[in-house]
């Protein structure tokens, strides 16, 4: 009798787990209306060449929280605060279209206090995943939220039974912006500053988002960490997330300190050139891209330019600076197919220090006989300080 009644227990306790996942706090897409508003306003799309992810305008309109791992690359990352270039974030974008795709991307600069996952990731590593970057001008047209750190060592605002939302980018829904909650469930210390809630979802892509505690003395949401891990079923209930503490906010101050000290400014120039490429020709197509008014030195480069051509696998592009440093853009690789496109191809590390002002060019040649090509457009932009 005493093992039919545990089995009956057992029998009850999943049925009521199932419901329990039922009601589970799930992401899901905001409303166009809620998007220039409270925990909203300030949040947006990060992504480089490797990763896409989410991050908050915090503190000042200047700087931006997100997960480490959204931007990680075990070329670069150490524990030293430096560089992290190629970094690009669009605020409040709402919409089917590809973030990179509107021109409306900054640039950013950044500080990580993140080593390496070596290999796996685990409950240790999501206690360190916090990166902080800062731009030249304001993300969030103003917008920004306000840090929390906890004043307790065994309390932090996401231990307490306030109300909570969870906000980012899902893959599945990757342009448009989702929430979690509002809940008041609790996450619970795991490792660290890696706190873990059990009846709360988020899905790939909205690592680095934020999560928002509203402060009643306050009556205004304030970030109280960045969205790290999830369930490895996408949408199931459970979510880490890297609680904001005093280091947090350290790294913060800085970037906003390095964000009010610059003063660069940017340039871009587009241009429709329509030029044929020679074909079976070893004499560069040159397209001068003359940069002027710009403060000394490079800081950050970007180029994009569309080619047609049967067979792109002919071709070789280079962007050559005034200094007449070049870098490569397309080295007779890929397949044949309709055209070349390199969109926002960042550049910075092979031009910055040098001079900013001056002619820029982008030289394209066919070198194999058979296909002729056309040079549609390029876009280059240069920022400086």
């Amino acid at each position: 009798m005493k093992g039919l009644q545990q089995m009956a227990w057992i029998s009850l306790l999943t049925w009521l787990a199932g419901w329990a996942s039922v009601f589970a706090q799930v992401p899901q897409r905001i409303s166009v209306e809620e998007l220039s508003a409270g925990v909203y306003a300030a949040s947006g799309i990060l992504w480089n060449q490797y990763a896409q992810g989410s991050g908050t305008v915090v503190r000042t309109p200047k700087t931006v929280a997100s997960a480490a791992h959204v931007v990680y690359d075990d070329r670069a990352f150490s524990r030293a605060s430096a560089w992290l270039g190629g970094n690009y974030f669009l605020a409040r974008h709402h919409s089917v279209q590809d973030p990179a795709s509107t021109g409306l991307a900054m640039p950013l600069r950044g500080f990580w206090n993140f080593a390496t996952y070596g290999g796996t990731a685990s409950e240790a590593d999501f206690s360190s995943d916090f990166v902080v970057h800062y731009a030249y001008n304001n993300l969030a047209q103003g917008a920004f939220a306000v840090g929390a750190a906890s004043d307790s060592t065994t309390k932090h605002p996401l231990n307490l039974g306030y109300q909570k939302i969870l906000v980012g980018y899902p893959s599945d829904d990757r342009h448009y912006l989702n929430s979690t909650g509002p809940f008041t469930s609790v996450f619970r210390r795991s490792t660290g500053r890696h706190f873990w809630n059990d009846s709360v979802a988020v899905v790939s892509g909205m690592s680095g988002g934020g999560a928002f505690f509203y402060n009643p003395s306050t009556r205004t949401y304030q970030l109280a960490g960045v969205i790290v891990s999830g369930n490895p079923e996408d949408g199931k209930p459970g979510t880490g997330v890297r609680a904001i503490d005093g280091a947090a906010n350290r790294l913060l101050a800085a970037a906003a300190q390095s964000a009010a000290r610059i003063t660069a400014r940017s340039k871009t120039v587009a241009l429709r050139p329509g030029l044929a490429i020679p074909d079976l020709n070893r004499v560069w197509t040159v397209i001068p891209m003359p940069v002027s008014g710009l403060p000394a030195r490079v800081e950050e480069v970007q180029i994009s330019c569309s080619i047609r051509h049967p067979w792109p696998p002919d071709l070789e592009v280079i962007l050559r600076c005034p200094a007449r440093r070049t870098l490569s853009l397309h080295q007779r690789r890929g397949f044949g197919y309709d055209g070349l496109e390199l969109q926002e191809v960042a550049a910075s590390s092979s031009f910055r220090g040098l001079a900013a002002n001056g002619k820029w060019e982008l030289l394209v040649r066919d070198l194999e006989q058979g296909d002729i090509g056309f040079i549609d457009s390029v876009a280059l932009t240069v920022t400086a300080r």
